[in-house]
């Protein structure tokens, strides 16, 4: 009868063994399923965000482009402005 009991044991603690392996292959898996949906969500926002991206880089681009150009025009204003003024100075 006892050895009935240690090779039951035995048995039992190995039964216990391959369903907590499986449980863990299992578990591993579900998560590798769950990056792979998460991965072609993830390009789809890859894609937006550097379409986003793109679209600001233009918008910035735009802007400091044009606010040189009126820099340059408020300088060349002011430069002309004070000419006439010096000529206007000197002009009997």
């Amino acid at each position: 009868m006892s050895k009935f009991l240690t090779i039951s044991k035995h048995i039992l603690l190995s039964l216990l063994i391959i369903v907590f392996i499986s449980s863990i292959e299992l578990s591993q898996a579900a998560s590798i399923d769950n990056l792979v949906g998460t991965d072609m969500i993830g390009s789809a926002n890859d894609e937006t965000n550097y379409q986003r991206r793109i679209n600001d880089l233009n918008k910035l681009r735009h802007f400091l482009l044009t606010s040189n150009a009126e820099q340059r025009a408020a300088r060349r204003n002011k430069n002309n402005f004070s000419k006439r003024k010096l000529v206007s100075k000197f002009n009997f």
